[in-house]
């Protein structure tokens, strides 16, 4: 838990402010457990992540659009056997560490303190969000559009 709340510091996920009116809504987080395995299915570590309860928000108060355009696999699978088996083109592929940490919102949300992480010196504090989080119904778009505007300034464009 301590390094995904580093991952959140060092992102400047959010900050601490005085909680809003009590007619604006505050969403949940908490924490979802997962147990790492390698190809043996052997145990090899084990990874917490903050999640939000985007299930609380409002549509038109805590995010407007959630779509986010998706590929089928088929078409991936294909385009892949055409470009590196026919055409000889190189290929790689990319993980990106901790994705929806590097999109911005657009709108206004809050979120109650991580459980186990209150401010001892803000308790009462709510979080407000400058990026996206894990959970939230409009952090894909947000990922989306952000890794879209990076692509399209390396030189790619939609088709």
């Amino acid at each position: 838990m301590d390094a995904e709340m580093q991952n959140m510091k060092t992102r400047k996920v959010w900050s601490l402010v005085p909680a809003p009116p009590k007619e604006v809504k505050i969403v949940g987080c908490c924490w979802v457990y997962n147990l790492k395995k390698n190809n043996e299915g052997k145990a090899v570590r084990y990874k917490t992540r903050l999640v939000m309860q985007g299930f609380s928000q409002r549509k038109g108060e805590n995010y407007k659009e959630t779509f986010s355009p998706v590929i089928n696999f088929s078409l991936i699978r294909l385009s892949f056997a055409i470009f590196v088996n026919l055409l000889q083109w190189l290929h790689w592929q990319v993980d990106v560490n901790c994705t929806y940490l590097y999109a911005k919102l657009d709108e206004t949300v809050y979120m109650r303190q991580p459980p186990g992480y209150k401010s001892k010196k803000y308790p009462n504090y709510v979080c407000k969000l400058d990026r996206a989080l894990y959970g939230l119904k409009q952090s894909r778009r947000q990922w989306f559009t952000k890794i879209s505007s990076l692509l399209e300034k390396l030189g790619f464009y939609k088709v």
